[in-house]
């Protein structure tokens, strides 16, 4: 079984690169393993994704709250902002889950471990 802190390893791993191919990039350029998408569809989604699970732990939410009403889930306009906007949801997600453990909350799947955030967000994320 795979630790929760490999988990966490992923999701601040794969945020940093992440982080790193946007800088300077044109973010009107397509995704090549998701052609439909572009740069920006695609770090704004990551950065919102983390900060939707992180709502949801935090609050030990028994629902699903609605992706787009995710305080701060919208990208910043400064390019400059964009590397730090994903790391701080990365590590939002990651404190979250750390603090409620295996407190139960909404997934997928139904109620569960708020751990359950740290493996979807690894996957999300990579």
């Amino acid at each position: 079984m795979i630790s929760t802190d490999r988990w966490y390893d992923e999701i601040t791993g794969s945020t940093a690169t992440l982080a790193q191919l946007i800088d300077g990039t044109d973010l009107t350029r397509p995704v090549p393993t998701c052609p439909e998408w572009t740069m920006r569809q695609l770090i704004t989604h990551v950065g919102r994704a983390h900060r939707w699970a992180a709502a949801i732990v935090t609050t030990r939410s028994a629902v699903p709250i609605p992706f787009r009403e995710v305080p701060d889930g919208k990208l910043p306009e400064n390019p400059r902002e964009h590397g730090d906007w994903l790391r701080t949801g990365a590590a939002g997600v990651i404190d979250a889950v750390r603090a409620a453990g295996d407190e139960q909350v909404w997934t997928h799947p139904g109620p569960g471990p708020a751990s359950y955030w740290a493996r979807r967000m690894a996957h999300e994320t990579r």
